[in-house]
């Protein structure tokens, strides 16, 4: 008995192609969360900030691969990271001189527009409050739209889901800062 379990371990493990890792159980993730992770203070150099491309081939050697095509094909549906399910495929943006995407027309909306209501919230968790969701799209955009790679602060604005005057009919104004406790830490629901 064993010998049939250690024949069968061994039988298991030659199996695998040399040089090759079993499969991680990652999915392909085409990034584009590197706004989210900066505004949270968050280093972003994730994979779900770069994307998996970018990560393999960056970071190959951290996950313990011999090389990024080996990083790559551990990804489900690393073959097809094009695949139907994202519709119709949106056309390259244009870089500037230093390759970084600039847009010179207005993007398809893809961020929401903020109002820049959580300066209290930010200041009282001690996060940085030069953030959009702090200081607003509209201020955001006018300071920093180069940061977010575009060619002026309309364009920046552009890409924003609504515009300044888009408010919900069921906001009656700004919302409230949250509760404040006797030691002044705020309240989270």
């Amino acid at each position: 008995m064993k010998y049939t379990l250690i024949l069968s371990s061994i039988a298991l493990v030659s199996a695998l192609p040399a040089g090759s890792s079993p499969p991680t159980g990652k999915t392909f993730s085409e990034g584009g969360l590197c706004d989210r992770f900066q505004q949270a203070g968050l280093p972003d150099n994730s994979e779900a900030c770069l994307g998996t491309k970018e990560f393999c081939e960056k970071n190959f050697k951290q996950e313990k691969f011999a090389n990024a095509a080996d990083c790559l094909a551990s990804r489900k549906s690393a073959a097809k990271p094009d695949s139907k399910s994202k519709g119709a495929a949106k056309p390259p943006a244009p870089v500037d001189d230093d390759d970084r995407p600039v847009w010179g027309s207005s993007p398809s909306p893809e961020k929401p527009f903020l109002e820049g209501d959580l300066c209290l919230r930010f200041q009282k968790a001690g996060l940085p409050d030069n953030s959009e969701a702090c200081l607003g799209s509209k201020k955001f955009c006018e300071k920093n739209f180069k940061q977010e790679k575009f060619a002026n602060a309309a364009d920046c604005l552009a890409s924003r889901k609504s515009g300044p005057k888009a408010k919900s009919p069921k906001s009656k104004g700004p919302a409230k800062p949250p509760a404040v406790e006797d030691d002044d830490r705020p309240i989270w629901s």
